[in-house]
């Protein structure tokens, strides 16, 4: 079922003004409201990393909320390199794991295309163990995107995997016990469409949004609200 929604008063989030973050992509709050994960890139920052990258590299930062101050004291995920890319933070509902998006291109983890699907473990002390690319159940040789781990272990995620409906599609994968993920499968209609579907977030309750280029909107990439019938 689709329905509109109205929302009012919307404000940008407070980011210290003293923070070196000129351009967000996309973020991510921690289950427990004390962490956001920006996406941002080297090329607006004043302090940037020796060594020779690609000043458009994307990396993740996370910061932490003061009052008076906003999110603040951002800090710079311990296993990005400035060689590879990463985006699209999203964290597990237990606060145990961060799942992202990154093109490495060394080890058995290496990406198969332009960005597969990672996840790497939140210690209990804020420290991160070493990612892990998520297989060929989840990813493929097209661009996987926009990650988003659901309250029963549900990941879904964003693909342009060429046999999609059109453009970018919606996919689930459910991850077993043992941390394994079952084969990727495509939503229906109407979730996805003949345009691009890339963003998908679902509530405990089946009800959630999806950002869609689908004809009918307001202009390029738009926000749809569904729930449950």
């Amino acid at each position: 079922n689709w329905c509109r929604r109205q929302y009012y008063d919307i404000k940008p989030l407070l980011i210290d003004k003293k923070q070196d973050l000129t351009h967000i992509t996309s973020a991510a709050y921690s289950p427990d409201g004390k962490h956001l994960y920006v996406t941002t890139n080297y090329a607006n920052k004043k302090d940037r990393p020796k060594g020779t990258y690609k000043l458009t590299n994307f990396y993740i930062e996370v910061g932490e909320y003061v009052d008076g101050v906003g999110w603040t004291n951002f800090k710079i995920l311990p296993f990005c390199k400035t060689k590879y890319s990463y985006a699209h933070p999203n964290v597990s509902p237990d606060g145990k794991t961060l799942y992202f998006i990154a093109n490495i291109r060394s080890g058995k983890d290496n990406t198969k295309e332009p960005s597969d699907i990672f996840r790497v473990v939140i210690n209990d002390d804020s420290t991160y163990g070493e990612p892990g690319n998520l297989g060929a159940n989840v990813n493929s040789y097209s661009r996987e995107m926009f990650p988003y781990m659901a309250h029963d272990n549900t990941l879904y995620f964003a693909s342009n995997n060429p046999n999609g409906v059109g453009g970018f599609d919606i996919y689930k994968s459910v991850m077993n016990g043992d941390g394994t993920f079952e084969k990727a499968e495509i939503l229906s209609k109407p979730i996805n469409s003949k345009e691009s579907d890339i963003r998908f977030v679902i509530d405990e309750n089946g009800s959630g949004y999806v950002a869609s280029k689908r004809k009918g909107g307001k202009g390029d990439d738009d926000i749809y609200y569904f729930n449950k019938k």
